[in-house]
């Protein structure tokens, strides 16, 4: 995995995200939704399956990462990425 960049983007709060580049990517969290905005449980549930997400990728278990994601996407995104990696 040396030379590669794993990168999961989260929407921590409400923003415009969808006139940058960030909007080809895919969110590892549902873009719908800001942590911010989030109820106390559903930000906890969050931060645990972003840290099951990094986990994943500092083991280099991609194909895990895939399903993972591919089951965290919003069903109204069409899915573009399930993972960005960029070469260094």
């Amino acid at each position: 995995m040396k030379g590669e960049l794993t990168i999961l983007p989260v929407l921590v709060r409400t923003c415009r995200y969808q006139i940058t580049e960030l909007s080809a990517i895919q969110f590892a969290l549902p873009p719908n939704k800001s942590i911010a905005k989030m109820g106390r449980e559903e930000r906890r549930e969050a931060w645990v399956r972003l840290s099951e997400m990094i986990e994943h990728a500092l083991n280099g278990r991609t194909a895990g990462n895939e399903r993972l994601m591919a089951a965290r996407t919003h069903p109204s995104r069409k899915r573009r990425h399930s993972m960005q990696k960029w070469t260094m």
